[in-house]
């Protein structure tokens, strides 16, 4: 796991802090209150994925499968003790809910997105930003 980190330290708190907070609020107001978290699977077409050169635009989805994700999220009883409490990922929440076809989420609907942990198992420079650099920083033009 250290390996696949490296470099997104502060992503990945960001992302975990998140996700404590959902928990909690799922802990905190059972049955009133329904706190889930949300990760996507693969890259998804946004200007952070743009700015941060995330890789080719081929291999992305479209923002929807979040919105649709969250749609169903929201469209859960709180009451239910199976709609709170979980740590989704948006395929297999949409999957959960019916959806079989995520062609219509892909931005090139030839290919099929891999998902962020197949991305960065291969480590061949997918992500070209956001990486820890290799020795002393360059000195500051200040």
């Amino acid at each position: 796991v250290l390996p696949v980190i490296a470099g997104h330290t502060a992503y990945s708190i960001s992302k975990f802090g998140m996700t404590i907070v959902a928990l909690g609020a799922a802990a905190e107001n059972p049955g009133v209150v329904a706190g889930n978290s949300l990760w996507p699977k693969t890259v998804v077409e946004s200007l952070a994925s743009e700015n941060f050169e995330m890789g080719d635009r081929s291999v992305w989805r479209k923002a929807t499968v979040l919105s649709d994700s969250v749609l169903a999220l929201v469209s859960m009883d709180p009451a239910d003790p199976n709609s709170s409490g979980k740590m989704w990922i948006d395929e297999d929440l949409l999957r959960s809910v019916g959806v079989t076809d995520f062609k219509p989420y892909r931005v090139d609907p030839n290919v099929e997105p891999p998902s962020m942990a197949e991305l960065a198992r291969r480590q061949e420079g997918t992500f070209k930003r956001g990486r820890a650099t290799k020795g002393p920083p360059p000195p500051s033009k200040l």
